[in-house]
């Protein structure tokens, strides 16, 4: 397999439009001496994550906490992880929640980030034909194309589940997409197969259009995880910013803990209708953040991973990217 190098350079301009409005704003505040948060993540719908970060954001918990603090939230949602990469190297963000794949890789190609906690294998993968197909294997897909966003999570859950039947990534044949574009790819059949997340198929899972092959259910280590990051020396500077932004993630997994029908109801703001969120987590929400024994393997695992696929060159360590020294001071605080 080619190197695929998820990071080039450090860009020198930031590329997407909600990026070039944070050159406005620096990490040091406004004129009048306010502070500011650019706080990024991954899309799922209707401008929100689907993940405990939605219930920050719909219930204010992190503004809440920022009002007394004189900071200025700026929050922004990116269609990927690689898009999320370039607007970091390019300076535009303070702190960030992705997936694994990429915030590892721009750890490996130089980024200036710290790893502030770890939410293990929270994000299913779903490898999804259509309905009509006569696939009923992985096996069955030999030379097929598949969709995957190649960067991401995705692309390390259809390796490693080809791993599991014996076979590698030549066997089939994977088509870079975006994960917007790939179901409605996978339904016209423009490729055979498509593997990602709940939120980008379930609705033609659900009006017959497709239907599961394999799914993260099998083997637990499928899934995606989610890092949490913050950017340069932001943290070392604004330690009480980090800390709150910790206590509102704190705040909202208490929040779901407590509240779990109303809070499937604001999840669906992300874009999954109730039925479906309780579709797609039929056992409840077990999102959590942590920088244990077992989240650092869980990371160390996925960076042994890319290397030996050369998905990244450089390998590092976990333990000494991360700083639980943040997330402790949060959680005493409880």
């Amino acid at each position: 397999m080619k190197k695929l190098l998820l990071i080039g350079a450090v860009v020198a301009a930031v590329f997407s439009a909600c990026a070039k409005k944070t050159e406005v704003l620096s990490a040091a505040g406004t004129e009048q001496g306010e502070r500011v948060l650019r706080l990024a993540f991954i899309l799922s719908g209707n401008g929100l994550p689907l993940s405990p970060l939605t219930i920050v954001l719909e219930k204010g918990f992190l503004e809440e906490r920022l009002k007394s603090l004189n900071v200025k939230l700026e929050a922004q949602g990116f269609v990927g992880g690689p898009a999320l990469n370039e607007v970091i190297a390019a300076g535009g963000l303070d702190i960030a929640t992705y997936g694994d794949v990429p915030i590892i890789a721009a750890k490996s190609n130089g980024l200036n980030t710290t790893l502030l906690g770890i939410d293990t294998y929270n994000t299913g993968a779903f490898l999804l034909v259509r309905s009509t197909s006569p696939y009923n294997s992985l096996a069955d897909l030999k030379g097929q194309k598949i969709a995957v966003s190649t960067g991401t999570y995705g692309h390390r859950s259809i390796i490693k589940m080809l791993e599991a039947e014996g076979l590698d990534e030549s066997y089939i044949q994977l088509t870079n997409m975006a994960s917007r574009d790939a179901a409605p790819a996978l339904v016209r059949g423009d490729v055979e197969a498509g593997i990602g997340s709940s939120s980008t198929y379930l609705k033609f899972v659900q009006d017959g259009s497709l239907r599961i092959l394999k799914s993260g259910e099998e083997h637990r280590e499928w899934n995606g995880s989610t890092g949490y990051i913050v950017i340069g020396d932001y943290g070392k500077k604004n330690p009480d910013i980090v800390d709150a932004f910790l206590q509102a993630i704190l705040d909202s997994l208490n929040f779901i803990k407590e509240n779990p029908e109303e809070s499937t109801s604001i999840l669906s703001h992300a874009g999954l209708t109730v039925e479906e969120l309780k579709y797609t987590y039929p056992n409840g929400y077990a999102w959590n953040i942590s920088l244990d024994e077992r989240s650092i393997a869980a990371f160390e695992d996925i960076l042994d991973f890319m290397v030996d696929k050369e998905l990244v060159l450089n390998r590092f360590s976990i333990q000494d990217w991360s700083d639980p020294g943040y997330l402790q001071t949060a959680g005493a605080k409880r």
